[in-house]
């Protein structure tokens, strides 16, 4: 997806429409970053929060990695619309300086010009530890 600039969407649809309505389920959650933060202070904050990144790669228009997207990876499947867009929000909250437009569970990303980041090992979030840490980010 990254390296290879191709297109995608996290989602699956039960009708081929990509809607809320026909929303199957999803596993991935990305967030893209246009300006305002670095992607080694998003990892670094990631990583303090024990927030795993799958991978994450350059958009077409950035420049010295200045526009970026990171993908993360549930435990478990989400079949509700409302409980991935609740996730998105969960980690907007964590990442107040990701792009708000990437808050739709049926968003589509274009792909990138490189790999900025791939881990091996298939890393996963969940979905209580991800509920949580947007209460602790709240209260502080």
């Amino acid at each position: 997806m990254g390296a290879k600039g191709c297109t995608f969407c996290p989602a699956t649809f039960r009708d081929g429409t990509r809607s809320k309505e026909a929303f199957g389920q999803t596993q991935l959650l990305a967030l893209d970053f246009d300006h305002g933060i670095s992607y080694e202070d998003v990892k670094g904050r990631a990583e303090r929060y024990d927030l795993p990144i799958l991978f994450a790669y350059d958009t077409y228009r950035s420049k010295a990695h200045d526009r970026f997207r990171v993908v993360f990876l549930n435990d478990a499947s989400v079949p509700a619309v409302r409980v991935a867009g609740a996730m998105l929000t969960a980690l907007h909250t964590v990442f107040p300086d990701a792009d708000p437009q990437s808050k739709s569970a049926v968003q589509m990303y274009y792909g990138g010009k490189g790999l900025l980041h791939y881990d091996e090992s298939i890393p996963e979030i969940n979905i209580e530890s991800l509920f949580l840490l947007k209460y602790c980010c709240m209260e502080t």
